[in-house]
């Protein structure tokens, strides 16, 4: 098959799976496996691929994330005549379909259930202490994820439980009266979306000095695929973040 992958996490599922070969093309963000992705086309961005470039690479097959791609951009593919795929995890249990869903397509079921397997292992032997945590993925301003996505999944594994778990919107925009009525005892600043640093927690800190968070420093800046990336992401998230 003729592969494009518009998703850095599925980009990096293809490639342990050892299919590389069969990937055409990339978007600029998939940057997983470095030594591999670097070999091979670019085709814009997440949000703003070049469809033009696509249908030019006459692909087989392009895979989309409904959290991270576009509809409108999934819908220009099918009109011009190409098939995708569009994949929609928000679970750790979801994360696992898609992997099945993967083996079958394409028929890779002896690797895919060898991952499958590790991460249910992995899973029991977890025995985290738990944190009512703030999770943020963006600033200026700050946003949240509620228990609808799989960012929640990933960290209630790892024993961050979110504090705006009940939200109604799935990315709630926070007001500072928030932040501080929540009162999280540990806050998390992954690099993606957003790309946080230390120097964002350092404001945060003047921001925010009464949190208990503050007060402990319970601030953690930290890979964000091994909260975001779903199918191999899971399983390198249990090997190396735990």
């Amino acid at each position: 098959m003729r592969i494009i992958s518009l998703v850095p996490s599925v980009t990096e599922t293809l490639f342990e799976l050892g299919m590389g070969d069969q990937i055409v093309a990339i978007t600029r963000w998939c940057t997983r496996p470095a030594d591999q992705v670097k070999l091979k086309s670019k085709v814009g961005g997440t949000k703003n691929p070049k469809i033009d470039q696509i249908v030019a690479f006459k692909p087989d097959l392009v895979i989309l994330d409904r959290d991270e791609n576009r509809r409108e951009d999934a819908d220009a593919l099918e009109k011009r005549g190409i098939k995708t795929l569009s994949v929609f995890p928000k679970t750790i249990e979801d994360s696992i379909t898609t992997l099945q869903e993967f083996g079958e397509i394409f028929a890779v079921q002896g690797r895919v259930q060898e991952w499958i397997s590790e991460i249910e292992r992995r899973r029991r032997n977890l025995h985290p202490m738990h944190f009512r945590s703030l999770i943020l993925i963006w600033r200026s301003p700050y946003i949240t994820i509620n228990h609808d996505t799989y960012v929640h999944s990933a960290a209630r594994m790892f024993g961050f439980e979110n504090v705006f778990a009940s939200h109604q919107e799935r990315y709630p925009r926070l007001s500072c009266e928030q932040i501080r009525d929540t009162n999280p005892e540990c806050v998390l600043f992954p690099d993606e979306p957003y790309p946080f640093r230390s120097k964002h927690l350092e404001k945060f800190k003047t921001e925010f000095p009464e949190l208990e968070a503050v007060q402990t420093n319970h601030l953690l800046t930290f890979d964000g695929s091994y909260l975001a990336w779903h199918g191999y992401g899971t399983l390198r998230a249990l090997r190396e973040f735990a």
